[in-house]
């Protein structure tokens, strides 16, 4: 029945073969497999087999399904399965009913736990190689993995001790190769002097100014290709100055505009990590720190809108909800907030997603007396279509796509237009 549905199935009487050694190949299937589905009958419960999977399952925090097929004495049982909700497909049970009930348990949360079980393997596969730091996560598979620790399922599921030590040992271990190209280029310098210094800052500087320009004219692609060579100099030269923030930023907000919202996310935290030992009043840093922040909030919030699953969304926006409540504080206490991106677009924007269209009304007409950014008028577009008033919403969006022919075109236009379709669809059901 799982099958016929495109769930994939293992079960410890296939694929074992006379004389394998059969327990490694168990364990490598239980750290795979996204749901562990413990059939409990008579045999099942008392065998010594079962139980030492079970074991493993537990061990590995894995979502475990108990599918009562037969009343069993529950003192037999683990705990740990005791106590979960069980699903009966006993005779006397309706296996229609069952089944459902069945399909919803394995697919609750199914995105977090097939990650789940995606880094547990990774990180069995680390731990039996004595924890060599090259098989480590790295660069977005590690950003990935910190916010995938920081979500929590509804179910029993949760991140295994073997999980946390895995994600914090990947990340100690990036610290240590940035030292490590650090020390390399504080070597190079002392043999290059002082004019080599220079030659590197000058030659990020011009690779920063060439991608403003590449952005101006539309070609986004060559701007990140220079952007990205300027992010490797900024690698194996200690602080330029404010150059290197302004090649992160502007590397974020290229992705950004390429709809590559993870690795905008890892840009603007480098920007926001960085800058963490910023003096309270030192407004270059601080302005940065507060743009990274707001533009992080934004790569959630568009993240949010391209899940399907509800408590995937209430995470990316809460995530943007923080990073929000951060560049305001920033803001508050530092002159660098006068320059800023009106914040009262990323609160409409949040509003939105969280379904609370007055609040996101009042925010929009006190946000459109202080400026006149175009995203105003789409954002209040789809604020009056999910309020149910069809004719504001069509003027604020003809006056919408009227600045963006009148112009040089946003170049998010096309993922503006998908973000008002993808909330105006999930607000009219």
């Amino acid at each position: 029945m799982l099958e016929s549905v495109g769930l994939r199935v293992w079960v410890d009487v296939e694929g074992l073969y006379g004389g394998e050694e059969f327990w490694p190949e168990v364990c490598k299937a239980i750290d795979a497999a996204t749901v562990v589905l413990f059939v409990m009958t008579r045999d099942s419960v008392s065998s010594p087999f079962c139980r030492r999977e079970l074991e493993r399952a537990i061990a590995a925090e894995k979502r475990i399904v108990p599918l009562c097929r037969e009343q069993v004495d529950v003192d037999l049982l683990p705990t740990e399965v005791g106590r979960r909700q069980w699903i009966f497909l006993r005779d006397e049970d309706d296996a229609s009913v069952s089944a459902d009930a069945l399909l919803r348990a394995i697919r609750a949360d199914w995105v977090w736990l097939r990650q789940h079980a995606r880094l547990l393997v990774r990180a069995e596969e680390w731990k039996s190689s004595a924890r060599d730091r090259s098989l480590t996560l790295r660069g977005r598979e590690l950003s990935e993995a910190e916010e995938w620790l920081d979500r929590k399922p509804s179910g029993e599921a949760r991140p295994s001790t073997l999980h946390h030590d895995f994600i914090r040992a990947s990340r100690n271990a990036q610290r240590v190769r940035i030292l490590q190209v650090s020390a390399g280029a504080v070597i190079a310098l002392m043999m290059i002097g002082i004019g080599g210094w220079f030659a590197f800052t000058r030659e990020i500087e011009s690779l920063n100014n060439l991608s403003l320009d590449d952005l101006n004219k539309g070609y986004v692609d060559q701007a990140m290709a220079r952007l990205g060579r300027a992010e490797k100099l900024c690698f194996v030269v200690p602080r330029s100055g404010d150059r290197c923030n302004d090649v992160a930023m502007n590397l974020g907000r290229t992705y950004l505009d390429k709809a590559q919202y993870a690795e905008a996310l890892v840009r603007f935290t480098r920007i926001i990590e960085v800058s963490d030992t910023a003096g309270e009043h030192d407004a270059i840093d601080q302005g940065f720190r507060a743009a990274a922040f707001q533009n992080r909030a934004y790569a959630h919030i568009m993240l949010a809108e391209s899940r399907t699953d509800q408590a995937q969304r209430t995470g990316d926006y809460d995530l943007a909800q923080s990073d929000l409540d951060a560049a305001t504080r920033i803001y508050e206490v530092s002159p660098a907030g006068a320059a800023a991106k009106p914040l009262g677009l990323t609160r409409a924007r949040i509003d939105i997603g969280r379904e609370r269209y007055r609040e996101a009304l009042t925010e929009l007409e006190n946000t459109a007396k202080v400026s006149k950014a175009p995203d105003i008028d789409l954002l209040l577009s789809v604020t009056y279509r999910c309020l149910g008033d069809g004719v504001k919403s069509l003027e604020s969006f003809n006056k919408y796509v009227g600045r963006q022919l009148d112009q040089d075109r946003d170049p998010r236009l096309i993922q503006n237009q998908a973000y008002y379709q993808g909330v105006a669809q999930r607000c009219s059901k």
